[in-house]
């Protein structure tokens, strides 16, 4: 088989896939990593685990073992579907971590409020506190709707998993004076251009980006994902019940939750101070 006939192979795969409720994002990443390997590869290229191998190892100096690993899961799928299993490799060993690398601090977090307020940047503001106070995923901010704050809740599909979002009496104070000063009367509060439409996932992370850039807050920390972190790690700070946390992240393990939890080597580091060994 030669390496564009996968895009063929990627079609029927993405028709079986969308019968599970794979989300479009998905489908689109898996895209994107199928054009990859092709541009390697060349569109004539034939389809042995030589070239294979060899795209893994391109990869690997170029990329961290964690995006490596999502690279070829999707290229070693796609293989199987097409019936070329012998071509599949080996995925990269991946070592779990136990700090954080670039966790967003509390601080931070108040410098991003502090500067949209100020400069009357109101759908971050409310997008920020929105991620902050919730611990929902970017790609879940579409169902904060209008008619969610009147249920004082939201109710959340993701990953064929429904969940409750419950809205404190701040934030629903917050997100209805931004509706009103929109208006917004019904759907999805946070929209992109076209009126109606939730905001693209991208246009929040360059925002957020831009956000980070003007208050001085250093970019790296500064992405949605790490909002979810800031919800996690403060809840157990406070409240401390990691099963508890687990369902309102939507995790089916508590493994996973413990990442969101871990602190970084900084706080390790300083607590082993107070053994005073």
């Amino acid at each position: 088989m030669k390496a564009n006939e996968l895009r063929e192979c990627m079609a029927e795969f993405e028709l079986h896939i969308r019968k599970k409720e794979v989300t479009e994002r998905t489908i689109k990443q898996y895209r994107r990593d199928i054009e990859r390997f092709i541009n390697y590869t060349g569109e004539n290229a034939e389809l042995e685990k030589e070239i294979v191998c060899s795209y893994k190892e391109k990869l690997l100096k170029k990329y961290k073992p964690v995006t490596v690993v999502a690279y070829l899961i999707t290229v070693n799928r796609i293989l199987k579907w097409a019936g070329l299993g012998e071509c599949c490799v080996g995925l990269p060993h991946i070592q779990k971590r136990y700090s954080l690398e670039r966790p967003m601090a509390e601080k931070d977090y108040r410098k991003l409020l502090d500067y949209a307020k100020a400069n009357k940047k109101w759908k971050y503001y409310c997008i920020m506190r929105t991620l902050a106070v919730t611990g929902i995923r970017v790609g879940e901010l579409h169902f904060i709707t209008y008619e969610s704050l009147k249920a004082k809740k939201a109710c959340v599909t993701s990953k064929n998993k429904i969940r409750e979002i419950y809205l404190t009496d701040e934030l629903i104070d917050i997100l209805e004076r931004y509706a009103a000063h929109c208006g917004i009367e019904s759907g999805p509060l946070f929209v992109g251009r076209t009126p109606g439409k939730p905001i693209d996932t991208s246009a929040v992370w360059k925002g957020l980006k831009r956000m980070a850039k003007k208050s001085s807050v250093a970019q790296e920390l500064v992405f949605p994902h790490n909002f979810r972190h800031l919800f996690a790690r403060t809840y157990m700070k406070i409240i401390g019940n990691i099963t508890e946390l687990a369902d309102m992240l939507g995790h089916s393990s508590l493994e996973t939750t413990r990442i969101y939890t871990k602190g970084t080597m900084e706080e390790k580091r300083s607590s082993l101070s107070l053994l005073g060994l």
